[in-house]
């Protein structure tokens, strides 16, 4: 009786055990990061801290405008749309800079002003010669 039913048992048991090992590769591994925030509420005017997890194989590059971390914060209104950013100087050059690892973890943080459902937003590459990809993190609240 088990063998005659054991191909169905054992089947479903292989295809989990080879999906669960990633067999097949996935395509976000090497392009993945974590973005959170900190907390999930925050007071008006206090600093929204993020932290950022290389969770790829490779150095995770963020733009830089000049020694300034270029980040932005969106607000939710119906839709998420871009309520602060980095204005970049004309002195400072843009560029990408290595910031952690493979495993590492970087923080950041941002002032805002206004009560809301806020997210981070970071745009990256994994390795220098990645391309631009744009990361969101968790979303959080302010209030007075």
């Amino acid at each position: 009786m088990i063998g005659r039913y054991g191909t169905y048992f054992l089947l479903p048991l292989i295809f989990i055990f080879f999906t669960g090992c990633d067999l097949f590769g996935s395509a976000e591994k090497s392009s993945r990061i974590e973005i959170r925030s900190e907390k999930n509420q925050y007071q008006v005017d206090q600093e929204a801290d993020f932290s950022v997890t290389n969770e790829s194989d490779e150095s995770l590059f963020v733009q830089f405008c000049g020694p300034y971390l270029i980040s932005g914060i969106q607000r939710y209104d119906e839709s998420w749309k871009s309520h602060d950013g980095t204005i970049c100087p004309a002195i400072y050059e843009i560029g990408f800079e290595s910031v952690a690892e493979p495993g590492e973890t970087f923080r950041f943080s941002n002032s805002i002003s206004e009560q809301g459902k806020y997210r981070g937003k970071l745009t990256y590459r994994i390795g220098l010669e990645g391309e631009n990809q744009t990361g969101y993190s968790s979303t959080f609240t302010v209030k007075e």
